[in-house]
């Protein structure tokens, strides 16, 4: 055998496994892009659920501080009487409403009396003194959001005394006037384990709404890199090409 064929020989299987090696890159690359595409989804809704955890001032593995603005309650009826309440925190059923209290009955040995509750929340505070001090709920708010009757065996003797009356409930909030606090161990072991629930039924949906693509997806992707890349056509190829150049020689 010539110099010459010899070199051309060589030539080729010198070719031959750089084509392997471009090949396995490109599997590498492959691969790495299929992990890619299988994280993705799970890293953007991990990122997305934190970002609204963190705005919401509930981000997760971390005490969070929050803010607590004060409130206030104020309870006054149609006899001058007045309750004021205020704190930092959230009343229980915030909602302003006047009540109608009738006046106590006496039914079977039993004391009754009919209460109507009213809500008060589109009207503003001057307008809520101005129903309690004239007694005009009715005509300022219609009908009574609810009703009830109140039984008692015994009312003492100024409660029998009063008749019927109006009271008011208002709250407010005031924006401008708050303190800020840590929130508890607990509070945020809630706020860690809220956000790894919601991140784990997001996954789970994200992985059912998805694997049957994926499987169709990863089985083309194969059929095509080894339509495209036949490594084993080339690792027979540079076999055969040795052995001829060994034979030769």
């Amino acid at each position: 055998m010539n110099n010459k064929e010899n070199l051309e020989l060589k030539k080729e299987i010198k070719e031959l496994e750089s084509q392997k090696r471009k090949i396995k890159v490109l599997k590498a690359l492959k691969n790495s892009a299929k992990i890619g595409h299988l994280i993705a989804p799970y890293a953007v809704s991990a990122g997305i659920t934190f970002g609204i955890f963190s705005s919401l001032g509930m981000m997760p593995f971390t005490k969070n501080e929050h803010k607590k603005y004060l409130e206030t309650m104020k309870e006054f009826d149609s006899y001058g009487n007045i309750r004021y309440e205020e704190q930092y925190d959230h009343f229980e059923n915030v909602k302003n409403t006047i009540t109608f209290y009738d006046n106590w009955k006496l039914v079977n040995g039993m004391y009754t009396r009919n209460i109507e509750i009213y809500d008060a929340s589109k009207i503003d505070f001057l307008d809520i003194e101005e129903v309690v001090n004239n007694n005009n709920v009715k005509n300022v708010l219609g009908n009574p959001t609810s009703t009830k009757i109140e039984i008692k065996n015994n009312v003492d003797e100024d409660e029998l005394k009063k008749g019927s009356y109006l009271k008011a409930q208002v709250y407010n909030q005031f924006l401008d006037n708050y303190i800020t606090v840590e929130e508890t161990f607990k509070e945020s072991l809630n706020n860690t384990l809220n956000w790894l629930f919601i991140n784990i039924a997001a996954s789970i949906l994200i992985t059912l709404s998805s694997i049957s693509n994926r499987i169709e997806k990863y089985q083309e992707e194969t059929k095509e890199i080894e339509a495209f890349c036949p490594t084993n056509d080339l690792e027979t190829k540079i076999l055969t090409k040795k052995k001829c150049l060994n034979i030769r020689n």
